[in-house]
This record gives C-alpha cells, sequence and structure tokens, in this order.
C-alpha cells in the first residue's frame, strides 16, 4: 500500500504518526526520522504534535459536507478547491481576493494582441445592432451617416 505514496516524501524528511509503529519500516526505506505521539499524549519527545494535520482533516470533513456526498471521480476536483480556498484565506487580503481568483482563471498561456482582436471580422455589423443609440461611440455615428 505504501508503495503508492513512496514517491511523495523527500529522503530525509521528519516522518511524525501516532503510536502506530506500522510506518517504521516505510521510515527506514526512505531513511526518514520517524518521531511518533505516544498514546494519550499530544506531542512527541520532541515537541511534534499532530494537531495541524487534525485540524485541517476535520475542516476538510466539515467543508465536504456541504456537498452531501463526493464522487471518488471528482475528489480531486474538491480538493483542489478545497486548497485554493484556504490559500485565499491565509493568503490574499479580502479586497484582492475577487482580482486574484480572476487572474488565477485565466490561463497564463493565452497571447491575443491588440491587433489579432481589431483585425477580428465582427459577426454583426455594429452600425446595425447600434444604431437606435446617439450617445458614447454612436454620438457621432448619426453625423457620418447623413
Amino acid at each position: 500500500m505504501y508503495l503508492h505514496h513512496q514517491n511523495r516524501f523527500k529522503t530525509g524528511s521528519i516522518l511524525v504518526t501516532d503510536s502506530k509503529r506500522c510506518f517504521d519500516r516505510f521510515a527506514t526505506e526512505k531513511q526518514m526520522s520517524h518521531h511518533y505521539i505516544p498514546s494519550g499524549f499530544y506531542k512527541s519527545d520532541f515537541g511534534y504534535t499532530l494537531a495541524t494535520i487534525n485540524g485541517m482533516h476535520s475542516e476538510l470533513k466539515t467543508w465536504l459536507k456541504r456537498f452531501r456526498g463526493v464522487s471518488t471521480k471528482h475528489l480531486q476536483g474538491y480538493l483542489d478547491l478545497f486548497r485554493y480556498m484556504k490559500h485565499l484565506k491565509y493568503k490574499v487580503e479580502y479586497d484582492d481576493r475577487v482580482n486574484k481568483t480572476y487572474c488565477y482563471a485565466i490561463p497564463s498561456n493565452t497571447s491575443i494582441t491588440v491587433d489579432q482582436i481589431y483585425n477580428e471580422v465582427m459577426p454583426i455589423d455594429l452600425r446595425t445592432v447600434y444604431g437606435e443609440y446617439h450617445y458614447g461611440i454612436f454620438s457621432n455615428l448619426h453625423q457620418s451617416l447623413s
């Protein structure tokens, strides 16, 4: 089972687990320092805790409940959205969140130039569609047509 996750950990990392020692072999093979929290305690002898991961797990469960069931097909999408919402909450100022989300949604490899937009043939005739308006950019349209 752990072979699937083996490449997700860097050699030499610190692995903090509960008191179950089933991770000893994995930690040894990856040359990781394994610290476990004894049963009934909240900290390891070196001061490590599982509070952050337990809090994140609780928050994720609460967040997923609003969807009333999650299919495994779309699970990665839900997790990505959860991660992005956490990023916005903790890394982006409240007033900048809408702009940041908008910019994040636009692919960074879009390359449209002003010339491409300007030279694109319009699928409709703007004079026909907006001919009844007499203000803005169409204020002098009627004068030039006369």
